[in-house]
């Protein structure tokens, strides 16, 4: 399954500054990857900017500004509550599924990595996480503006 690692840039890092690829060193690469790499072309990379999912998977977290390519984190209790939100549904339904007797230690894990079923990885800071820790530290980025930055292919 391909998937994209997103990098967000500071607000005022030129283009042509702009990492061009991902970290070879990185941890949660290595861990959550058997490959990545490779940029996406610029047609790609805006369809991510402009994709639902990546509108869905940040509401409630940040907004994203499709003409700037930007995004701006909420404030930390609108994080906070989304967060809390999630977690609370999340865990619902794995009670349900536990229930049916149907729960997986799989589906477990997933959950507590995967944000919204998300397998996309982010670095902010020259540090790469999976979703549900990316999302779970946005709250030290409220109110923080970045630039989307380079899109990189993964695979697993």
């Amino acid at each position: 399954m391909h998937f994209p690692l997103i990098k967000f840039e500071k607000i005022d890092t030129p283009i042509e500054d702009w990492d061009i690829d991902a970290d070879p060193e990185s941890i949660t690469l290595q861990a959550n990857t058997d490959y990545y790499g490779e940029l996406y072309s610029k047609e790609d990379r805006r369809d991510i900017i402009e994709s639902e999912w990546l509108k869905n998977f940040f509401d409630g977290i940040a907004t994203i500004d499709t003409k700037k390519e930007t995004i701006t984190f909420l404030n930390p209790d609108v994080i906070d509550t989304a967060i809390k939100n999630y977690l609370i549904h999340t865990i619902s339904d794995l009670y349900v599924e536990a229930k049916k007797e149907k729960l997986r230690g799989y589906d477990l894990r997933c959950s507590g990595e995967y944000y919204k079923d998300c397998w996309s990885l982010f670095n902010i800071d020259d540090y790469w996480q999976t979703s549900f820790d990316f999302i779970c530290d946005a709250h030290y980025h409220a109110g923080q503006t970045w630039r989307i930055g380079n899109i990189f292919d993964a695979h697993i």
